[in-house]
């Protein structure tokens, strides 16, 4: 299992595929979100709900709440350029 720290962000979407901007607008929301919150690349890491299979959080009193998931698939990635993303993160947080 591999270990990394950062946000969710959960789209809710009912056809075959989310729209390319749905998908690019919750990675860029992800990564702006992310410690430490620096304006360089960012790799986010991201999967399908309907591929999860399990889901273990830490206990409820943990400050960061944590969480581990099990996926029946390979997680996806894609490189963040948050200099690039400016516009973009204005429009999602105001």
């Amino acid at each position: 299992m591999r270990q990394s720290n950062g946000r969710h962000v959960v789209v809710c979407y009912e056809g075959d595929e989310i729209p390319r901007e749905t998908e690019m607008d919750a990675l860029v929301l992800a990564a702006h979100y992310c410690v430490p919150n620096t304006p360089y690349e960012k790799k986010i890491n991201y999967v399908s709900v309907a591929k999860v299979l399990n889901v273990i959080r830490c206990p409820i009193q943990t400050e960061t709440g944590e969480a581990s998931f099990v996926v029946d698939t390979p997680i996806m990635s894609k490189m963040i350029r948050m200099i690039d993303e400016t516009t973009r993160i204005n429009r999602l947080i105001t």
